[in-house]
């Protein structure tokens, strides 16, 4: 009868990251500490074609001399994994993210991998789906835009709006704001999220700067949250002009 066997399994997934040549090596480094090279395996499917070989820059190596389309230092997934009886690791990367599953009979060795290779991803991979963090920050966006827009209505509807009294002007002015705010509200969910996994085998990935970053709605939220901030600080010069300027 077969001796009975515990295992521990960990798992981590990121749906974003920003990985380069030199943190793969040490990723990979760190997976596949004390193991036969041998039992190595990396893999990449392009155009229907999976490569699988035992170190990655074998691996980078074949794919450049491949006659597959597409640019040979552009991936889109990367594959490690080695398994053992005793335990096994497991490193996935695609479009969707990354994920790593460690299995062993040792729960101090899994658990110890685990945390070696989390330190080395999270610097630059967030476990927060892109498309959550899209409508937070039109929310924001969204609550800051909407209070220069009551702002800048308030003070606009008071100064050339005949005979209209506060609390009509203040009501008038929250159904704009709210009107500001529900718009931007709105791109943040029916947007496109762009996709945040950036993957480079052969360098290391570049920084584009913030505004190269952003998707498409998050640039069109802060055009918008900066048109309104213009007109509130506009409206509200105009205003203190009038009141001073006419003593």
């Amino acid at each position: 009868m077969p001796e009975p066997r515990d295992f521990t399994m960990s798992r981590l997934q990121f749906h974003t990251y920003k990985v380069g040549r030199s943190l793969l090596d040490r990723l990979f480094a760190v997976a596949s500490e004390g193991v036969n090279p041998e039992q190595l395996e990396f893999s990449t499917t392009r155009s229907g074609t999976t490569f699988t070989r035992k170190s990655l820059e074998e691996l980078v190596s074949a794919v450049a001399a491949s006659p597959t389309p597409g640019d040979p230092e552009i991936w889109s997934e990367l594959d490690f994994s080695y398994y053992e009886i005793e335990r096994s690791v497991r490193i996935d990367f695609s479009t969707l993210g990354v994920r790593v599953s460690i299995r062993s009979g040792d729960a101090t060795w899994v658990h110890g991998q685990a945390a070696r290779i989390r330190a080395l991803l999270e610097p630059v991979a967030g476990e927060e789906r892109p498309w959550v963090k899209q409508s937070r920050t039109a929310r924001r966006i969204g609550l800051v835009a909407g209070g220069l827009a009551w702002v800048a209505a308030f003070f606009a509807l008071r100064e050339n709006v005949e005979r209209i009294d506060g609390w009509l002007a203040a009501s008038a002015s929250i159904l704009i704001a709210s009107v500001v705010f529900a718009v931007i509200n709105l791109l943040g969910v029916s947007g496109k999220v762009k996709s945040k996994a950036q993957l480079n085998v052969v360098g290391e990935i570049a920084d584009g700067g913030w505004w190269k970053n952003l998707d498409t709605m998050e640039r069109v939220a802060f055009g918008a949250l900066l048109v309104t901030a213009v007109a509130a600080v506009g409206t509200l010069g105009s205003a203190y002009s009038d009141l001073w300027g006419g003593r």
